[in-house]
C-alpha cells in the first residue's frame, strides 16, 4: 500500500510543476520527524544568487489507509510554528517579509494553523512566489521581520516584494498566478494522482 512519502512525492511532483524549478526533491530528515522538500536554484533575495530552499512540515502531517483497494489521506491540522522555510542550508532562514528569523512562516494573527492539502501547498507556492505580501497581508499578518522593509513602510515592503516576485518569475518563466485557480488546481491534481495509487 502507498505511505506517506508516496504521497509527499506527489506534492513535490505539483510543487515542480507550478514553479517550473528544475528539481523538488522530498525527503525524510535524519531524526525521522519532519517531510523536507528542496526546492532547487531559487533567486534569492534581493540579488538574486541561486540557493536552494528547504521546507520542512512534521513528517506524520498525512496520513494513509485503504479504503476499497483506494488509497485514503487524511491531513492533520499544521501550526505554522511546526513549519520551516530556509535557505542555502538548515538553520538560514528564507528571506521573506512573512517568515520569522527561525524559519517559521506568519499565517495571520487569526490564522496561525492550516488544514487542508491544497491550503499549505498553495501557501508554499505563492510564499516562493513572494505573491502573498500586499496591504492585506501586512496588515493581518504584519512584517514578521524587516527584510524587505521597515515595518513601518508597507509601501517600500510592498515594492521589494514585487521585484522579488519578477525575479522569481523571470528565472523560473513563471505566469501570473490566480489563487483561487491555483487552489482548484492543486485539489484536482492531487486527487487524480492519489487516486491513481492502490490500496
Amino acid at each position: 500500500m502507498a505511505d506517506r512519502m508516496d504521497i509527499y512525492r506527489i506534492i513535490a511532483g505539483l510543487i515542480k510543476i507550478q514553479l517550473k524549478c528544475p528539481e523538488c526533491t522530498v525527503s525524510r530528515s535524519s531524526d525521522g520527524e519532519s517531510v523536507v522538500f528542496t526546492i532547487s536554484n531559487y533567486p534569492t533575495f534581493p540579488n538574486g544568487a541561486e540557493k536552494d530552499i528547504i521546507v520542512t512540515y512534521p513528517f506524520t502531517w498525512l496520513n494513509t489507509k485503504s479504503v476499497n483497494g483506494k488509497v485514503a489521506v487524511t491531513p492533520s491540522r499544521i501550526v505554522s510554528e511546526n513549519v520551516r522555510f530556509w535557505q542555502g542550508n538548515v538553520g538560514t532562514p528564507f528571506l521573506h517579509a512573512h517568515i520569522f528569523q527561525d524559519g517559521h512562516p506568519c499565517w495571520g494573527h487569526n490564522n496561525q494553523e492550516m488544514a487542508t492539502v491544497q491550503e499549505i501547498v498553495k501557501h508554499l507556492i505563492l510564499t516562493l512566489r513572494c505573491e502573498n505580501i500586499g496591504e492585506y497581508s501586512l496588515r493581518v499578518g504584519w512584517a514578521a521581520t524587516e527584510i524587505f522593509g521597515k515595518r513601518d513602510k508597507p509601501k517600500e515592503i510592498i515594492n521589494n516584494a514585487k521585484k522579488q516576485a519578477a525575479r522569481v518569475e523571470k528565472k523560473y518563466g513563471l505566469d501570473p498566478v490566480n489563487p483561487i485557480e491555483l487552489s482548484q488546481w492543486l485539489d484536482a491534481q492531487f486527487r487524480l494522482r492519489v487516486g491513481m495509487l492502490r490500496g
